[in-house]
């Protein structure tokens, strides 16, 4: 590309002048284009798609020791910036074009060196450390009329790109379609890993079951290291959401070679939901290892009639999970009637029932009901005993937050 104006400066001068301070140098806002020296529709397309954040790594921007750094040396890797450059859709040509632009176009940052491709690509970090001159320089693009560019397709993408970031980076309701990556570490301090990719669409309906929460990502991490201890044989996962912990379940069967039937790990949820799930199961190459079912708490009896057909009975699962189910007054009572439903009372071999819920202000009458409703119950206070209760802490896309864990068995 031939970029038009006037610059005293060679490539060679920047080069020298600007090498000793570079290799700790991270680009800020300052160093990217700025609209006085009328930057082609080109660049500005470039800069704009580095600035999304398209790496969703578990809920990155609130953990300070999360799992997200299992694969963090393979940031200066030349196949993981190959990768990472087809994942933002710019091509090496693309990148090579901003970086001489950049070089010979006003920027202080002066990029001729042989980690330029890494210096550019840590672009997407800008709206984390510079937030606000972030959203000052995207507002910028949005009040100009760019009357520079003449290809009205390439004024419209720039417009649509700016206007997408600022929806982006005004939080998670705010977000639209992405793909979180979950990673967890596990095996006595992080021997082994799982890597997992979860679809959440826009949060644009009240369909709380589309996206990750942090109570699944405890609960998973837990199933992990005591996967031999907790899971029991067939498992019912009530209200899987995007199906982080079914997920999890699946690879770790795979891992280990569990010889089971693919129906005795069902991951259920409302029909709203289910579409979304099965998108995740697919995505993470798990359909052999388990199965998806539209599962109403208010009326479950089609998958109940499902139960009785192929198992005979509805009280089949040796395990139920439930994580983060509590979002209304009624869950403590559906969610009774779904153990009594569904798990299997056995004297001889230990049938789980595993909880994990968030300490969220507001549901207080929702933890207490069910607690109230599990010590109560004239079948379940006969046939569960509470083996372990543990206080813990982790993080979501709203910050950190407090969990507990309950372990029953029978």
């Amino acid at each position: 590309m031939i970029f038009g104006g006037k610059n005293d400066r060679t490539e060679d001068q920047v080069e020298i002048q600007c090498h000793d301070q570079l290799e700790d140098a991270i680009i800020r806002i300052s160093d990217l284009p700025s609209l006085s020296t009328k930057p082609p529709g080109c660049i500005l397309i470039t800069v704009l798609k580095l600035l999304f954040s398209t790496d969703h790594c578990n809920f990155s921007d609130m953990e300070e020791n999360s799992d997200s750094d299992v694969d963090s040396d393979m940031d200066n890797n030349d196949n993981f910036q190959d990768q990472f450059l087809e994942n933002y859709n710019v091509s090496q040509e693309e990148l090579h074009d901003l970086y001489k632009y950049l070089t010979l176009f006003g920027s202080q940052f002066g990029l001729l060196l042989l980690n330029y491709r890494e210096k550019l690509l840590s672009i997407k970090d800008i709206p984390k450390l510079f937030r606000h001159e972030f959203f000052d320089f995207i507002t910028s693009i949005l009040a100009n009329d760019l009357n520079w560019i003449e290809n009205l397709a390439l004024k419209e993408e720039i417009l649509q790109l700016s206007s997408k970031l600022i929806s982006e980076n005004c939080g998670r309701l705010a977000k639209s379609d992405f793909i979180r990556r979950i990673k967890i570490k596990y095996d006595n301090g992080g021997k082994k890993h799982l890597n997992i990719l979860l679809q959440e669409p826009s949060l644009t309906e009240d369909k709380i079951g589309l996206k990750t929460w942090g109570s699944s990502l405890n609960l998973s991490r837990r199933i992990c290291n005591e996967f031999e201890d907790l899971i029991e044989f067939p498992v019912l996962e009530l209200g899987s959401g995007t199906g982080l912990i079914g997920i999890v379940l699946s690879f770790l069967m795979k891992s280990q070679n569990k010889k089971v039937n693919r129906g005795d790990l069902v991951l259920t949820d409302l029909e709203e939901i289910v579409d979304n799930l099965k998108e995740n199961v697919k995505l993470n190459q798990v359909e052999n290892f388990s199965m998806v079912k539209t599962l109403n708490w208010e009326s479950p009896d089609s998958f109940k009639k499902w139960m009785i057909k192929n198992y005979s009975t509805s009280n089949y699962y040796q395990t139920i999970i439930i994580s983060d189910c509590l979002y209304s007054p009624s869950m403590p009572f559906l969610l009774i009637e779904m153990i009594k439903t569904f798990f299997k009372f056995n004297n001889t071999l230990k049938s789980r029932l595993l909880i994990q819920n968030p300490v969220r202000e507001g549901f207080e009458y929702e933890r207490n009901t069910l607690s109230g409703l599990l010590n109560q119950d004239e079948i379940l206070k006969t046939r569960l005993k509470l083996v372990r209760t543990t206080t813990e802490y982790g993080y979501d896309d709203f910050g950190r937050q407090e969990f507990i864990f309950q372990e029953f068995c029978s």
